[in-house]
């Protein structure tokens, strides 16, 4: 699969009726749920931005949001751990 290729509406038409069929979709392999996925989240980067991305466009979205994700739990887990440390100084 070539992932330099622009995802089409006709992609993100067939991805959402497998979807739509959960026997379908559970049937699946998972490169082929991934796929099936991606041409989804492609379709929702087309209501953000006007233009159907690549593959390689929301593989790198996805990357992107992972480490957002991974910085905000990060974050949180000191921040907890700040709070902890906090009251035991208290104590």
């Amino acid at each position: 699969m070539d992932k330099t290729q622009r995802v089409t509406p006709k992609d993100c038409e067939e991805a959402w009726l497998i979807f739509a069929c959960r026997e379908k979709y559970f049937s699946l392999s998972h490169e082929e749920e991934v796929l099936v996925d991606a041409y989804i989240a492609a379709g929702e980067m087309f209501q953000d931005t006007g233009t159907w991305p690549t593959l390689q466009g929301v593989e790198d979205r996805w990357m992107q949001e992972a480490d957002e994700r991974a910085r905000k739990r990060a974050a949180l887990i000191q921040e907890t751990a700040s709070a902890r440390n906090a009251k035991q100084v208290k104590a």
